[in-house]
């Protein structure tokens, strides 16, 4: 019986030492931004008033601010509004010139930086260059968009 006793408590006296572990698991959580091909110009307005025929302006400066992805920024103009057409000087005929990078505006996108890191920026200037003579009249504005496009990098 005594060993019987003994043999009960040393049974006793392990199973109390024994502690039960919980076992653990892991959620991986992944996660990001958005990537938006964003961009926003200061200023977003060139006001170049009434001029004579000939007129050549001074560069004005643009800044292009791109958004949370490095960016391609494209450019382009369109013809004027009361059918003056974008190209070389001549009658009825305008030009753009851009600096930095070195662009003669056309009608079709061009690139005007190839990389902007996210949330950076891109300087650039424009030049504008009336027609040498007109055929359409003083009274018919001639108002025209300048475009900047986001995209990806190539």
């Amino acid at each position: 019986m005594k060993k019987l006793i003994v043999l009960m408590m040393a049974v006793l006296v392990c199973s109390l030492g024994t502690v039960a572990m919980a076992a653990n698991d892991v959620i991986a959580v992944t996660v990001s931004l958005d990537a938006i091909y964003e961009v926003s110009l200061v200023p977003d307005v060139w006001d170049i008033g009434a001029q004579a025929l000939d007129y050549v302006s001074s560069f004005t400066e643009f800044t292009a601010e791109v958004g949370n992805i490095a960016t391609k920024l494209q450019i382009k103009a369109a013809n004027g509004d009361g059918a003056w057409t974008l190209g070389t000087v001549g009658s009825d005929e305008f030009r753009l010139e851009c600096e930095a990078p070195a662009l003669e505006l056309t009608t079709e996108d061009q690139v005007l930086d190839a990389s902007v890191a996210a949330y950076n920026t891109q300087t650039f200037a424009l030049k504008y260059y009336m027609p040498s003579a007109d055929t359409i009249g003083a009274t018919t504005a001639q108002g025209f968009d300048v475009t900047i496009t986001a995209g990806a990098v190539d």
